[in-house]
């Protein structure tokens, strides 16, 4: 268990932030990702700098790469229902009949957003169960 980092522009790989905030996120299973590798070297030059972690600062770096993790996931959901929305204005203007079209895309977007959010929930009680733990 533990939390594992993605990068968009480079390869996987387990977090190399100190063992006392590993320790602390022990708790948590959780896999984020990050727009860039960029954003995962000023969380570890944050951590290599700090030798002694306090538990506000882990706290701290849980909720930012959790709501990393939640702002991708919301851009995620906008983008996907303004392209569905798109696509569907674009058909029933083309085919003027595209009723049965029409329910199946709400339907694929209802179950995306569903999916999405019940994402984001678990990521928030993630968050809350770690700052509760940590307290």
């Amino acid at each position: 268990m533990g939390i594992r980092i993605k990068t968009i522009d480079g390869p996987p790989a387990q977090t190399t932030l100190p063992t006392v905030l590993n320790r602390d996120l022990a708790l948590v299973d959780h896999e984020i990702r990050l727009h860039s590798s960029y954003e995962l070297d000023k969380i570890t030059a944050l951590a290599q700098d700090r030798r002694q972690w306090h538990e506000m600062t882990a706290t701290c770096a849980v909720m930012y790469l959790a709501c990393t993790d939640l702002l991708a996931e919301l851009i995620a959901v906008v983008v996907a229902v303004v392209v569905v929305v798109v696509a569907v204005v674009i058909v029933a203007v083309v085919a003027q009949a595209a009723a049965a079209v029409v329910v199946l895309v709400v339907v694929v977007i209802i179950v995306v957003v569903v999916v999405v959010m019940v994402h984001v929930v678990v990521v928030a009680v993630v968050v809350v169960v770690v700052v509760v733990v940590m307290e």
